[in-house]
């Protein structure tokens, strides 16, 4: 007569359990091993990849703020022939970061002070392309106009000078930037133009401290 087996205990069950688990995974992981190895490879490559590439990126940025601030020291002197180089060499070497955005319109804007439009206007177009912000934006395309203003082309600076003021009608800047063009307009011998945009810039900023001055232009041309 057969023996009864005898009832596997919880314990036995658990047991049975973990071990039939562990050789199925022992099973997988020798069928699988090469697909496992090559993508935990491929995820510690990528995450190192990740946090070097953050940590030069990071690097870059403080070295180039470092030099922002060193032609900033210097604009802010007035002295602008020592700025240049400085801001040249933030362009180049710092490509990529912030810093070397914000330089460019720096750069422009001492150009200008020294007199070189053309390079003054290269420098504002490039800060422009590489993405303006609402603070420096609208003095950007302002000092592309100036370049041509000084350059005598009088068309192509009202237009800028429009542009910026419709693009960034909030800013402080609007109300110089109409009156500007509107300046430029009648060196350009368009005064009824002119006329238009010194009325709308008379009726949209009321309070503007530019008022006088658009008042006293539109006077002169009324006479």
């Amino acid at each position: 007569m057969l023996k009864a087996q005898k009832k596997l205990t919880k314990k036995q069950i658990k047991e049975d359990k973990f071990v039939t688990f562990y050789f199925q995974s022992q099973e997988f992981l020798r069928e699988n091993s090469k697909t496992i190895l090559y993508s935990l490879g491929a995820l510690v490559a990528a995450i190192l990849i990740f946090t070097v590439y953050s940590s030069k990126s990071q690097e870059k940025e403080d070295n180039a703020i470092v030099e922002l601030t060193k032609a900033k020291i210097k604009f802010f002197a007035s002295d602008y022939v020592g700025s240049v180089p400085i801001l040249k060499n933030l362009a180049d070497e710092f490509d990529g970061t912030q810093s070397a955005q914000d330089g460019k319109y720096y750069l422009a804007s001492s150009y200008f002070q020294m007199k070189n439009y053309v390079d003054a206007e290269r420098y504002f177009n490039e800060y422009l392309d590489g993405g303006a912000d609402d603070i420096f934006g609208p003095s950007a395309i302002a000092g592309v106009a100036a370049c041509m203003e000084e350059q005598d082309n009088y068309d192509a600076a009202a237009k800028l000078y429009r542009d910026a003021a419709n693009k960034f009608s909030e800013n402080f800047m609007a109300p110089q930037n109409l009156l500007n063009c509107a300046r430029c307009l009648v060196l350009a011998g368009q005064t009824d133009a002119a006329r238009d945009v010194l009325n709308e810039l008379l009726e949209k900023y009321e309070t503007s401290s530019v008022k006088v001055d658009a008042e006293l232009l539109l006077s002169e041309l009324d006479s």
